[in-house]
């Protein structure tokens, strides 16, 4: 069964024997849009919660469209 694009990593190996999976696509995604969305608007008022949601509803759309575009 082949591998969905968001769980594939988006960064090498770690660990000590460098055999380990760093962030996948999906969380590195995330991860960047949690910090765009915090920086352009600091007076949404959202918590942490929310914030962590809108980064995740994001960055499956941006997966979606990347999965569209093949």
């Amino acid at each position: 069964m082949r591998k969905k694009n968001g769980d594939t990593p988006a960064t090498g190996y770690d660990g000590p024997d460098h055999n380990e999976p760093g962030l996948t696509k999906r969380e590195a995604f995330a991860m960047a849009a949690m910090q765009g969305l915090l920086a352009a608007d600091m007076e949404s008022g959202w918590g942490a919660n929310e914030a962590a949601l809108q980064a995740v509803i994001q960055a499956d759309a941006l997966l979606a469209a990347l999965e569209e575009s093949q």
